[in-house]
């Protein structure tokens, strides 16, 4: 998809690892959580050289679609240059075919998803044939251009297939940049992200100092720090610093339940010229509450 001379085209290239036989798209209801999808094709980089697993070109205008197919080993399992809308449903990324242990335990693991288009992505869905595994890696998906119009859902993101157990990603579950009507999770169960073992966090958004920097950005009904039950305590972060601010905003993180010893699970960022350095605010809410995403503890209690 990546070639040069790839022509555009405005119809849909399908790539879905469902249609091998053997292969079982994910049955679990929404309020069971995890996955037991079972996938029966592997995409691993066997070369010593960075590349890229699946990528899309920026003049690639085709709606991708990439379903059921496990990726591991490369600098990024999916890129996304392109503006299209494209999808990834059903997926492994970052862990061996069976989503129960990272495949790629070495110094670099990388990314999940490397979203550099402006297109209305959507990585999951609300189907549980769309919910994707994606861990074991460094960033579970970052961007850092604009994105717009962009959905997270469904999603277990630094947890195994079973959403038991945590494998992790090295640094966060989602960085992203100027982000405007981004939805990560959502009102409806089956909308729900799990983050769960993302070493400094499960969500960084950066970007100008502007509280209107991520516009119609909302972050509502996942599970953090837990397991799908939303019992277990699996966590997530390790910065210890985390200073006590407001958020600007109490819209942008809304409903999401929090369990565990994370000391830094959510986090928003803002930078001007003169603070470059200077990690600007920090913000977590309360089991229960969707009106207490207004503060971080540098020190949280056990649960949330």
């Amino acid at each position: 998809m990546s070639a040069p001379h790839c022509r555009t085209s405005n119809k849909t290239v399908e790539i879905d690892g469902y249609t091998q036989p053997g292969a079982v798209e994910n049955t679990l209801a929404p309020d069971q959580g995890g996955s037991n999808a079972v996938l029966k094709i592997e995409l691993q980089n066997a070369s010593v050289n960075p590349l890229d697993g699946l990528s899309s070109g920026n003049n690639f205008l085709a709606l991708i679609v990439i379903r059921g197919l496990a990726i591991h080993h490369f600098t990024n399992q999916i890129a996304f240059n392109s503006s299209a809308s494209n999808r990834v449903e059903g997926c492994f990324l970052g862990t061996d075919i069976s989503g129960s242990v990272a495949a790629n335990t070495g110094n670099n693991p990388g990314n999940g998803l490397r979203l550099l288009g402006a297109g209305d992505y959507v990585i999951g869905g609300t189907n549980p044939a769309a919910r994707n595994v994606i861990s074991g890696l460094n960033y579970g998906m970052f961007s850092f251009q604009t994105l717009d119009g962009t959905r997270i859902e469904g999603n277990l993101i630094g947890s195994d297939a079973s959403g038991t157990a945590s494998i992790g990603n090295r640094s966060t579950g989602i960085n992203f940049g100027n982000a405007r009507n981004v939805i990560i999770g959502g009102a409806d169960v089956a909308a729900r992200n799990l983050f769960v073992g993302n070493a400094l966090g499960a969500i960084y958004l950066s970007g100008s100092d502007s509280p209107s920097v991520f516009p119609g950005t909302k972050i509502l009904g996942n599970r953090f720090g837990t397991d799908v039950s939303g019992t277990l305590n699996l966590g997530n972060g390790l910065n210890p610093t985390s200073p006590s601010q407001p958020l600007p905003t109490i819209s942008l993180f809304a409903g999401n339940p929090l369990r565990g010893a994370d000391r830094w699970r959510l986090a928003r960022r803002g930078q001007s010229h003169r603070q470059q350095r200077r990690r600007r605010r920090t913000g977590r809410c309360v089991r229960g509450d969707p009106h207490a995403a207004q503060y971080v503890r540098s020190q949280p209690r056990p649960a949330d």
